[in-house]
C-alpha cells in the first residue's frame, strides 16, 4: 500500500469484493438462487426465535418475599392486575398459557398446560395459586360499557381473579373448561 494512492486501494478492494459477493449471492443458477434465499429465511427466523426466547424469561415467584420476576423485574403480587388466557397448539395438542400483566404495562408469560401435562409441578403450582391469591386482578373496563357486562367480549382472553385460580387448579384438560375462552358454536 506504500505506493497505491487511496482511491485506487479502495477502487481494487471494492471491485474484488463486488466480484466475491456476485459469485456467491447471485448465481446463474435459478434453483441455486432460491435455495440461497430459503436458507437465509431460515438462518433469520431461528435467530428471531433464539432472541424472543431469550428476551421473555418465564415468570418466577418468591412467595417468602411476595414478590414475582416479569421480565427481570421484580414485581410485587398486589401490583399484578391483569390476567389472559391463550391456547396455542392444534385441536389435539393444545397449549394453555396465562399472561399477567401490571399497570405499568410489565407483563410474564407463565405455561399452565403443555401438550402432554402441566409443566409447573406441584410446588410450582403452588406458588402460582400465592401469587394470583395476593394479587389484584381485575376485568378491564370500557367506557363504552362501564359496568363491565359485556367485558368478556370487549376483552377476550382476560380473566376474573377467580377465573384465573380455577384455571391453574383445576387444570383444565379441553378447551370446553377454560375460562374466557370463546364458545364457537
Amino acid at each position: 500500500m506504500m505506493g497505491l494512492p487511496v482511491q485506487w486501494f479502495c477502487a481494487l478492494v471494492g471491485m474484488n469484493v463486488a466480484n466475491v459477493v456476485g459469485i456467491f449471492f447471485w448465481p446463474d443458477d435459478k434453483w441455486l438462487r432460491v435455495m440461497l434465499a430459503l436458507a437465509a429465511f431460515l438462518f433469520s427466523a431461528v435467530l428471531i426465535a433464539l432472541l424472543a426466547y431469550r428476551a421473555t424469561p418465564p415468570v418466577t415467584v418468591d412467595v417468602n418475599s411476595q414478590l414475582a420476576c416479569l421480565k427481570r423485574r421484580p414485581v410485587r403480587f398486589a401490583e399484578i392486575t391483569t390476567a389472559r388466557v391463550a391456547v396455542w397448539g392444534t385441536a389435539r395438542n393444545r397449549s394453555v398459557l396465562l399472561t399477567l400483566g401490571t399497570a405499568g404495562r410489565r407483563s410474564g408469560i407463565v405455561m399452565v398446560r403443555d401438550r402432554l401435562n402441566s409443566p409447573l409441578g406441584k410446588q410450582g403450582r403452588a406458588a402460582l395459586l400465592a401469587l394470583l391469591s395476593a394479587s389484584n386482578i381485575t376485568m378491564p373496563v370500557s367506557s363504552d360499557d362501564p359496568t363491565g357486562r359485556l367485558a368478556h367480549v370487549n376483552f377476550p382472553g382476560h380473566l376474573t381473579k377467580a377465573d384465573v385460580i380455577a384455571l391453574v387448579e383445576t387444570h383444565p384438560l379441553s378447551d370446553a373448561s377454560i375460562p374466557g375462552m370463546p364458545r364457537w358454536r
